[in-house]
């Protein structure tokens, strides 16, 4: 049994490292205590998400980055690797839990994705609470939304007519994942995602669409991703990954590749954890930071393997 999640791919302030990495630790352990009781991946992905989505340093439920309008706007996405069953939802502003309404699109209607208030229509059905919207927004988002609409004005009014200025915003891309595989041999992932800071209302980008922000399926294994989400659209990424898995050396060689093709093809930029049977995890982001932890059940230590930075590796014992 493993279980890798991620807290997305981003440039994370120095003051909430620690909190972003709690938050990851706390999310596998209890997607990895699910595990354990014989609960299948499946569950367990979705336990760790949902884990994250009630963190409001997450970008995922509750603490969403919010839209240019100031609202909350959710995509999420599940995929079974045993059945290929998969169940999303889009554009959602009124779901605590994004990624358990998007199970419930899987488990009890005859479709994959739901978007916006047909989304929110379902979930009232299958007995799925609705929540105000403003009970979803976080004092830390709403400061991430005055950054970025501050910046855009200097840029906006520092640039010469008809010219345009390249430069780094304070977008960030921190989406959440899991992916899992259980006892049984079969995988499972789950994505989560509020967006990006100061994104047009209405956008979806790659979280809820199979193939892009996850993919999972038992004869191969099962990827979540983060990061610029039209380039990971335009480059099927997770889907990339598990193509690219055939003819590499590894699964942590497969996300490499596929990460430098993105930013090659598209000058896209992002991260993926991946899983794969009898393989060692893949975790690879080409952003400064992408905060992360798995368990291993074959692990010899016992522990947490967790980081954030390049190259970083650190453990800790549970």
């Amino acid at each position: 049994m493993i279980i890798v999640v991620h807290g997305g791919a981003a440039k994370c302030n120095e003051q909430l490292i620690a909190l972003k990495l709690a938050g990851v630790k706390r999310a596998v352990k209890e997607g990895y205590d699910s595990l354990a009781n014989g609960s299948t991946a499946l569950d367990a992905v979705e336990r760790a998400v949902s884990c994250m989505e009630n963190d409001p340093i997450m970008n995922c439920g509750y603490g969403s980055s919010l839209t240019d309008a100031g609202t909350v706007e959710c995509d999420a996405i599940i995929m079974d690797g045993q059945t290929l069953k998969s169940g999303a939802v889009a554009g959602v502003q009124h779901i605590l839990h994004p990624i358990s309404l998007s199970r419930a699109v899987m488990d009890r209607s005859d479709h994959c994705l739901f978007i916006g208030s047909g989304a929110e229509q379902f979930a009232q059905e299958v007995g799925i609470e609705l929540v105000t919207n403003e009970s979803l927004i976080h004092e830390f988002a709403q400061k991430r939304l005055k950054e970025y609409k501050t910046f855009a004005r200097t840029i906006d009014d520092d640039k010469p007519e008809n010219q345009v200025i390249e430069s780094e915003s304070p977008k960030e891309h921190d989406t959440v994942g899991s992916v899992a595989i259980d006892q049984y041999g079969n995988c499972a992932v789950a994505t989560s995602t509020g967006g990006i800071t100061g994104k047009r209302v209405g956008r979806v980008g790659d979280s809820p669409i199979i193939g892009a922000g996850g993919y999972a399926d038992n004869s191969c294994g099962a990827v979540s991703t983060t990061g610029h989400g039209e380039a990971i659209m335009r480059t099927c990424l997770s889907r990339h990954i598990m193509y690219e898995l055939i003819s590499s050396v590894s699964l942590q060689d497969a996300v490499d590749k596929s990460l430098q093709m993105m930013a090659k093809r598209v000058d896209g930029y992002g991260g993926a954890i991946a899983v794969a049977p009898n393989q060692k995890p893949g975790i690879g982001f080409t952003t400064p930071m992408m905060s992360w932890a798995y368990i291993d059940s074959n692990d010899s230590q016992q522990c947490i393997h967790y980081g954030i930075r390049v190259d970083e590796h650190l453990t800790q014992n549970f």
